[in-house]
Protein backbone atom coordinates (compact mmCIF):
# COMPACT_ATOMS: atom_id res chain seq x y z
CA UNK A 1 0.00 0.00 0.00
CA UNK A 2 1.42 3.38 -0.98
CA UNK A 3 2.09 5.76 1.89
CA UNK A 4 0.57 9.00 0.61
CA UNK A 5 2.07 10.94 3.53
CA UNK A 6 5.48 10.12 2.11
CA UNK A 7 4.46 11.99 -1.05
CA UNK A 8 4.21 15.29 0.81
CA UNK A 9 7.17 17.51 1.76
CA UNK A 10 8.17 16.52 5.33
CA UNK A 11 8.39 20.13 6.48
CA UNK A 12 5.06 21.23 5.00
CA UNK A 13 4.13 22.36 1.52
CA UNK A 14 6.81 24.34 -0.27
CA UNK A 15 6.89 26.40 -3.47
CA UNK A 16 8.56 24.92 -6.50
CA UNK A 17 11.67 26.86 -7.52
CA UNK A 18 12.99 26.26 -11.00
CA UNK A 19 12.62 27.00 -14.71
CA UNK A 20 9.44 24.87 -15.02
CA UNK A 21 7.54 27.63 -13.16
CA UNK A 22 6.84 30.05 -15.99
CA UNK A 23 4.06 32.33 -17.21
CA UNK A 24 2.61 32.14 -20.69
CA UNK A 25 2.63 35.91 -21.11
CA UNK A 26 6.40 35.96 -20.59
CA UNK A 27 6.92 33.52 -23.47
CA UNK A 28 4.54 34.91 -26.08
CA UNK A 29 7.28 37.03 -27.65
CA UNK A 30 10.12 34.70 -26.67
CA UNK A 31 10.70 31.97 -29.23
CA UNK A 32 13.47 30.20 -27.32
CA UNK A 33 11.04 27.29 -26.86
CA UNK A 34 10.84 26.82 -30.66
CA UNK A 35 13.62 24.99 -32.54
CA UNK A 36 13.47 25.09 -36.37
CA UNK A 37 15.19 22.23 -38.21
CA UNK A 38 17.81 23.29 -40.75
CA UNK A 39 17.87 21.87 -44.27
CA UNK A 40 20.90 19.78 -43.32
CA UNK A 41 19.11 18.36 -40.28
CA UNK A 42 16.02 17.54 -42.33
CA UNK A 43 18.25 15.77 -44.84
CA UNK A 44 19.81 13.64 -42.09
CA UNK A 45 16.40 12.74 -40.65
CA UNK A 46 15.18 11.80 -44.13
CA UNK A 47 18.21 9.60 -44.78
CA UNK A 48 17.55 7.73 -41.52
CA UNK A 49 13.87 7.35 -42.44
CA UNK A 50 14.72 5.97 -45.89
CA UNK A 51 17.09 3.51 -44.24
CA UNK A 52 14.47 1.91 -41.94
CA UNK A 53 11.96 2.07 -44.78
CA UNK A 54 14.37 0.21 -47.09
CA UNK A 55 15.07 -2.41 -44.43
CA UNK A 56 11.35 -2.90 -43.80
CA UNK A 57 11.74 -2.56 -40.03
CA UNK A 58 8.52 -2.50 -37.98
CA UNK A 59 8.17 0.35 -35.49
CA UNK A 60 8.86 -1.80 -32.44
CA UNK A 61 12.29 -2.69 -33.85
CA UNK A 62 13.34 0.90 -34.56
CA UNK A 63 15.49 2.44 -31.85
CA UNK A 64 18.27 4.99 -31.75
CA UNK A 65 20.73 2.55 -33.33
CA UNK A 66 18.45 1.84 -36.29
CA UNK A 67 17.67 5.55 -36.79
CA UNK A 68 21.10 7.22 -36.55
CA UNK A 69 21.16 11.00 -36.26
CA UNK A 70 24.81 11.81 -35.39
CA UNK A 71 24.63 15.50 -36.27
CA UNK A 72 21.44 16.06 -34.25
CA UNK A 73 22.73 14.57 -31.00
CA UNK A 74 23.50 17.94 -29.43
CA UNK A 75 20.08 19.32 -30.37
CA UNK A 76 18.25 16.24 -29.09
CA UNK A 77 20.27 16.32 -25.87
CA UNK A 78 19.22 19.95 -25.38
CA UNK A 79 15.58 19.00 -26.03
CA UNK A 80 15.77 16.24 -23.42
CA UNK A 81 17.24 18.65 -20.86
CA UNK A 82 14.60 21.28 -21.64
CA UNK A 83 11.87 18.70 -21.02
CA UNK A 84 13.36 17.34 -17.79
CA UNK A 85 15.05 20.10 -15.84
CA UNK A 86 14.01 23.04 -18.01
CA UNK A 87 10.64 24.63 -18.81
CA UNK A 88 9.12 21.24 -19.55
CA UNK A 89 8.06 21.79 -23.16
CA UNK A 90 9.60 22.29 -26.62
CA UNK A 91 8.26 22.88 -30.13
CA UNK A 92 10.22 21.41 -33.06
CA UNK A 93 9.35 23.02 -36.39
CA UNK A 94 10.19 22.70 -40.05
CA UNK A 95 9.60 19.10 -41.09
CA UNK A 96 8.26 19.24 -44.69
CA UNK A 97 5.54 16.63 -44.14
CA UNK A 98 3.73 17.42 -47.39
CA UNK A 99 6.48 15.62 -49.30
CA UNK A 100 5.90 12.39 -47.35
CA UNK A 101 3.19 9.78 -47.08
CA UNK A 102 1.48 9.26 -43.72
CA UNK A 103 3.50 6.05 -43.26
CA UNK A 104 6.74 7.96 -43.89
CA UNK A 105 5.70 10.73 -41.50
CA UNK A 106 5.13 8.11 -38.81
CA UNK A 107 8.60 6.66 -39.39
CA UNK A 108 10.17 10.13 -39.12
CA UNK A 109 8.27 10.88 -35.95
CA UNK A 110 9.01 7.54 -34.35
CA UNK A 111 12.69 7.76 -35.23
CA UNK A 112 13.05 11.23 -33.71
CA UNK A 113 11.12 10.13 -30.64
CA UNK A 114 13.40 7.12 -30.13
CA UNK A 115 16.26 9.52 -29.37
CA UNK A 116 14.24 11.12 -26.56
CA UNK A 117 12.54 8.13 -24.99
CA UNK A 118 10.87 4.76 -25.39
CA UNK A 119 7.34 4.77 -26.78
CA UNK A 120 4.68 3.21 -24.53
CA UNK A 121 1.15 1.99 -25.26
CA UNK A 122 -1.54 4.69 -25.27
CA UNK A 123 -4.63 2.51 -24.83
CA UNK A 124 -5.89 -1.02 -24.28
CA UNK A 125 -5.45 -1.76 -27.98
CA UNK A 126 -1.70 -1.29 -27.63
CA UNK A 127 -1.42 1.69 -29.98
CA UNK A 128 2.01 3.30 -29.80
CA UNK A 129 1.28 6.04 -32.33
CA UNK A 130 -2.07 7.65 -31.61
CA UNK A 131 -4.13 9.32 -34.32
CA UNK A 132 -5.79 12.40 -32.86
CA UNK A 133 -8.88 13.11 -34.90
CA UNK A 134 -12.63 13.29 -34.43
CA UNK A 135 -14.50 9.98 -34.18
CA UNK A 136 -18.15 10.76 -34.88
CA UNK A 137 -19.48 7.58 -33.24
CA UNK A 138 -18.22 8.55 -29.74
CA UNK A 139 -19.15 12.24 -29.58
CA UNK A 140 -21.84 11.67 -26.94
CA UNK A 141 -20.04 8.94 -24.97
CA UNK A 142 -18.66 10.36 -21.67
CA UNK A 143 -16.43 7.30 -21.22
CA UNK A 144 -14.50 7.92 -24.46
CA UNK A 145 -11.38 10.04 -24.28
CA UNK A 146 -11.50 13.70 -25.20
CA UNK A 147 -9.03 13.61 -28.08
CA UNK A 148 -11.77 11.95 -30.18
CA UNK A 149 -14.03 15.01 -29.90
CA UNK A 150 -13.82 18.57 -31.36
CA UNK A 151 -14.96 20.44 -28.23
CA UNK A 152 -12.71 22.46 -25.95
CA UNK A 153 -10.45 20.17 -23.93
CA UNK A 154 -9.89 20.89 -20.25
CA UNK A 155 -6.35 21.20 -18.91
CA UNK A 156 -4.94 17.81 -17.96
CA UNK A 157 -1.86 15.60 -18.01
CA UNK A 158 -1.33 12.22 -19.68
CA UNK A 159 -0.18 8.93 -18.15
CA UNK A 160 3.43 9.06 -19.31
CA UNK A 161 6.63 11.05 -18.94
CA UNK A 162 6.36 13.04 -22.17
CA UNK A 163 3.53 13.46 -24.67
CA UNK A 164 4.42 14.39 -28.23
CA UNK A 165 2.00 15.75 -30.84
CA UNK A 166 2.92 16.08 -34.51
CA UNK A 167 0.64 18.08 -36.80
CA UNK A 168 -0.21 16.14 -39.98
CA UNK A 169 -3.23 18.32 -40.88
CA UNK A 170 -4.68 21.45 -39.27
CA UNK A 171 -8.34 22.09 -38.52
CA UNK A 172 -10.36 24.41 -40.73
CA UNK A 173 -10.70 26.80 -37.80
CA UNK A 174 -9.55 26.66 -34.16
CA UNK A 175 -7.75 23.78 -32.49
CA UNK A 176 -5.02 25.87 -30.85
CA UNK A 177 -2.83 24.00 -28.40
CA UNK A 178 -2.48 25.38 -24.86
CA UNK A 179 0.36 24.56 -22.44
CA UNK A 180 0.52 25.75 -18.83
CA UNK A 181 3.04 25.34 -16.05
CA UNK A 182 1.60 23.09 -13.35
CA UNK A 183 4.41 24.36 -11.12
CA UNK A 184 3.18 27.96 -11.48
CA UNK A 185 -0.36 26.85 -10.66
CA UNK A 186 0.98 24.94 -7.63
CA UNK A 187 2.84 28.00 -6.36
CA UNK A 188 -0.15 30.32 -6.86
CA UNK A 189 -2.40 27.94 -4.92
CA UNK A 190 0.18 27.76 -2.13
CA UNK A 191 0.25 31.55 -1.97
CA UNK A 192 -3.48 32.19 -2.28
CA UNK A 193 -5.24 29.11 -0.84
CA UNK A 194 -2.80 26.70 0.83
CA UNK A 195 -5.65 24.71 2.43
CA UNK A 196 -6.97 23.86 -1.04
CA UNK A 197 -3.50 22.86 -2.23
CA UNK A 198 -3.32 20.49 0.77
CA UNK A 199 -6.42 18.77 -0.60
CA UNK A 200 -4.68 18.16 -3.92
CA UNK A 201 -1.87 16.27 -2.18
CA UNK A 202 -4.43 13.66 -1.07
CA UNK A 203 -5.29 10.66 -3.30
CA UNK A 204 -8.22 10.76 -5.73
CA UNK A 205 -9.90 7.84 -7.45
CA UNK A 206 -9.39 7.91 -11.24
CA UNK A 207 -11.50 5.94 -13.72
CA UNK A 208 -9.51 3.58 -15.97
CA UNK A 209 -12.23 4.12 -18.61
CA UNK A 210 -12.64 0.35 -18.99
CA UNK A 211 -8.97 -0.18 -19.88
CA UNK A 212 -7.93 -2.06 -16.74
CA UNK A 213 -6.26 -5.46 -16.90
CA UNK A 214 -8.23 -8.61 -15.96
CA UNK A 215 -8.55 -8.78 -12.19
CA UNK A 216 -7.42 -5.18 -11.81
CA UNK A 217 -9.55 -2.51 -10.16
CA UNK A 218 -11.48 -0.26 -12.61
CA UNK A 219 -9.98 2.79 -10.87
CA UNK A 220 -6.66 3.85 -9.39
CA UNK A 221 -5.66 6.33 -6.67
CA UNK A 222 -3.29 9.23 -7.20
CA UNK A 223 -2.94 12.78 -5.86
CA UNK A 224 -2.88 15.76 -8.19
CA UNK A 225 0.46 16.80 -6.70
CA UNK A 226 3.09 14.48 -5.22
CA UNK A 227 6.52 15.26 -3.80
CA UNK A 228 9.82 13.41 -3.92
CA UNK A 229 13.38 14.52 -3.22
CA UNK A 230 12.57 18.21 -3.46
CA UNK A 231 10.58 18.00 -6.69
CA UNK A 232 6.83 18.14 -7.32
CA UNK A 233 5.15 15.86 -9.88
CA UNK A 234 1.68 16.45 -11.30
CA UNK A 235 -1.04 14.09 -12.46
CA UNK A 236 -4.29 15.89 -13.22
CA UNK A 237 -7.34 14.53 -15.01
CA UNK A 238 -10.52 15.93 -13.53
CA UNK A 239 -12.59 14.06 -16.10
CA UNK A 240 -11.24 10.70 -14.93
CA UNK A 241 -11.86 11.67 -11.31
CA UNK A 242 -15.45 12.70 -12.03
CA UNK A 243 -16.30 9.58 -14.03
CA UNK A 244 -14.70 7.53 -11.27
CA UNK A 245 -17.64 8.57 -9.12
CA UNK A 246 -19.76 6.05 -11.08
CA UNK A 247 -18.40 3.25 -8.89
CA UNK A 248 -20.35 2.62 -5.70
CA UNK A 249 -17.25 1.76 -3.63
CA UNK A 250 -15.44 5.00 -4.55
CA UNK A 251 -15.83 7.66 -1.82
CA UNK A 252 -17.90 10.68 -2.84
CA UNK A 253 -15.97 13.86 -3.52
CA UNK A 254 -16.22 16.35 -0.69
CA UNK A 255 -17.26 19.97 -1.08
CA UNK A 256 -13.69 21.06 -0.33
CA UNK A 257 -12.19 18.69 -2.89
CA UNK A 258 -14.48 20.07 -5.59
CA UNK A 259 -13.57 23.59 -4.46
CA UNK A 260 -9.89 22.71 -4.88
CA UNK A 261 -10.49 21.45 -8.44
CA UNK A 262 -12.48 24.58 -9.26
CA UNK A 263 -9.70 26.79 -7.93
CA UNK A 264 -7.03 24.94 -9.91
CA UNK A 265 -9.11 25.17 -13.08
CA UNK A 266 -9.69 28.87 -12.53
CA UNK A 267 -5.99 29.52 -11.94
CA UNK A 268 -4.78 27.77 -15.08
CA UNK A 269 -7.30 29.70 -17.20
CA UNK A 270 -6.28 33.10 -15.82
CA UNK A 271 -5.00 35.62 -18.32
CA UNK A 272 -1.28 35.25 -18.85
CA UNK A 273 -0.92 31.81 -17.26
CA UNK A 274 -0.99 29.50 -20.28
CA UNK A 275 0.78 29.73 -23.63
CA UNK A 276 -1.19 29.26 -26.86
CA UNK A 277 0.40 27.60 -29.90
CA UNK A 278 -1.10 27.53 -33.37
CA UNK A 279 0.27 24.33 -34.87
CA UNK A 280 1.75 24.41 -38.35
CA UNK A 281 1.91 21.27 -40.47
CA UNK A 282 5.09 19.44 -39.44
CA UNK A 283 5.28 20.90 -35.93
CA UNK A 284 6.16 18.53 -33.08
CA UNK A 285 5.15 19.65 -29.60
CA UNK A 286 6.77 17.82 -26.67
CA UNK A 287 5.43 18.27 -23.11
CA UNK A 288 6.61 16.87 -19.77
CA UNK A 289 3.46 15.72 -17.97
CA UNK A 290 4.94 16.10 -14.48
CA UNK A 291 5.49 19.85 -14.72
CA UNK A 292 3.07 20.99 -17.46
CA UNK A 293 -0.62 20.63 -18.24
CA UNK A 294 -2.03 20.88 -21.74
CA UNK A 295 -5.34 21.63 -23.39
CA UNK A 296 -6.83 22.61 -26.75
CA UNK A 297 -9.40 25.03 -28.06
CA UNK A 298 -12.55 23.81 -29.80
CA UNK A 299 -12.29 23.52 -33.55
CA UNK A 300 -14.28 23.34 -36.75
CA UNK A 301 -13.25 20.60 -39.14
CA UNK A 302 -13.33 20.30 -42.92
CA UNK A 303 -16.13 18.25 -44.46
CA UNK A 304 -13.88 15.89 -46.41
CA UNK A 305 -12.31 13.09 -44.38
CA UNK A 306 -9.01 13.54 -46.25
CA UNK A 307 -8.79 17.16 -45.04
CA UNK A 308 -9.86 16.78 -41.39
CA UNK A 309 -7.61 17.77 -38.50
CA UNK A 310 -5.15 14.98 -37.76
CA UNK A 311 -2.34 14.90 -35.21
CA UNK A 312 0.01 12.00 -34.45
CA UNK A 313 0.72 11.32 -30.78
CA UNK A 314 3.61 9.61 -28.99
CA UNK A 315 3.77 8.77 -25.31
CA UNK A 316 7.40 8.48 -24.25
CA UNK A 317 9.20 7.10 -21.22
CA UNK A 318 11.99 9.67 -21.31
CA UNK A 319 15.60 8.45 -21.45
CA UNK A 320 16.63 11.07 -18.90
CA UNK A 321 13.40 10.88 -16.88
CA UNK A 322 13.10 11.56 -13.17
CA UNK A 323 12.49 9.26 -10.24
CA UNK A 324 8.76 9.46 -9.48
CA UNK A 325 6.98 9.70 -6.13
CA UNK A 326 5.71 6.44 -4.63
CA UNK A 327 2.13 7.51 -5.36
CA UNK A 328 2.64 6.70 -9.06
CA UNK A 329 2.93 3.00 -8.22
CA UNK A 330 -0.87 2.94 -7.95
CA UNK A 331 -1.23 3.70 -11.66
CA UNK A 332 -0.11 1.82 -14.78
CA UNK A 333 3.51 2.87 -14.36
CA UNK A 334 4.84 -0.49 -13.18
CA UNK A 335 7.86 1.20 -11.64
CA UNK A 336 8.98 4.67 -10.67
CA UNK A 337 12.68 4.34 -11.42
CA UNK A 338 14.26 6.83 -13.84
CA UNK A 339 15.37 5.89 -17.35
CA UNK A 340 13.06 2.89 -17.55
CA UNK A 341 10.09 1.86 -19.69
CA UNK A 342 7.16 3.05 -17.58
CA UNK A 343 3.78 4.64 -17.94
CA UNK A 344 1.26 4.29 -20.70
CA UNK A 345 -1.82 2.03 -20.69
CA UNK A 346 -0.91 -1.67 -21.02
CA UNK A 347 -2.54 -3.53 -23.91
CA UNK A 348 -5.49 -5.69 -22.90
CA UNK A 349 -5.08 -9.44 -23.47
Amino acid sequence: MVDIKACKPPGGLQPYAGPAAWLGRDLENDESWIRVFSLEEIHEIEIAMRGVQRDGLPLDRIGREQFPLPNLQELLSQVGKALEGGRGFVLLRGLPLRRYSLEEAQLLYWGLGSHLGQAVSQNGRGEVIGHIKVVDDVLDDPHKRGYMKPNRASFHTDTCDVVGLMCWRKAKRGGESFVASAMTVHNLMLEECPDLLEELYEPFYHDTLNEEQPGQSPYYKLPVFSWRSGRVATRYSRDRILTGQRFDDVPRLTVKQIEAFDYLDELVEREGIYLAMDFQVGDIQLVNNYVCMHSRSAFEDYALESEKRHLLRLWLAQHNGRELPDSFLDVYYGNIEPNTARGGIPPLP
